[in-house]
């Protein structure tokens, strides 16, 4: 068993919202990429909503069923995540040793930390999806250096995100459920450049105090 603790992040990764640092001038400047429900010069009250969206309360505890594909081999493996008072934390028992102890749980992170980079709009890439791509503020070494996000500016959630680390990219695409008025992960597809695995995660037993 790994028992690993995620300081709000993890190493997003180390999977990554109120300090989103885009001027002014730039978002008029690119007003015309946010034609969807929330244009440019709101996206900051768009950051803020994605965030509260993605808000897990204190004592809130999920299972993950991770399924992991590399050549021609596939792990089955879980993670029991938790969030404490300072940070997620989480368990994984039974992944391969090649895979980060971190990585199943960390990828929660991809849905609520986009503060820790400095976004700017990139494009719209369909009606109602936003692109923010931008560098990892205050880079150290561990996690994430910079990350892009495509965001459904009407439903207030991250479609996809591509994460770059020193050891390579995670790409990543998730799915949500609704539960009791809150929008919790229900699944997410992973895949790891240039090693080529992938990973699906299968989020199960939510348990919300």
């Amino acid at each position: 068993m790994v028992c690993r603790r995620l300081a709000g992040s993890g190493w997003m990764l180390a999977v990554m919202i109120a300090a989103l640092a885009v001027g002014s001038a730039a978002l008029a400047g690119r007003a015309s990429a946010g034609e969807g429900c929330f244009p440019a010069e709101r996206l900051q009250e768009l950051v803020r909503w994605v965030e509260a969206s993605a808000e897990l309360p204190v004592g809130t505890r999920f299972r993950q069923e991770v399924t992991l594909r590399a050549l021609f081999t596939t792990w089955q493996f879980e993670s029991s995540v938790w969030q404490d008072r300072d940070g997620l934390k989480s368990e994984t028992r039974g992944a391969p040793g090649f895979v980060p102890p971190s990585l199943p749980a960390d990828l929660v992170g991809l849905m609520k930390n986009l503060d820790l980079f400095d976004l700017r709009v990139v494009e719209l890439a369909e009606p109602g999806i936003l692109v923010l791509r931008g560098p990892r503020i205050d880079y150290r070494g561990s996690g994430a250096k910079e990350a892009t996000f495509w965001i459904d500016t009407c439903r207030g959630r991250i479609e996809r995100a591509e994460a770059v680390f020193s050891w390579g990219t995670l790409l990543v695409r998730q799915e949500y459920l609704d539960l009791e008025g809150r929008l919790l992960l229900a699944r997410q597809s992973a895949r790891a450049l240039p090693y080529g695995f992938t990973l699906e995660v299968a989020y199960r037993d939510y348990q919300i105090p």
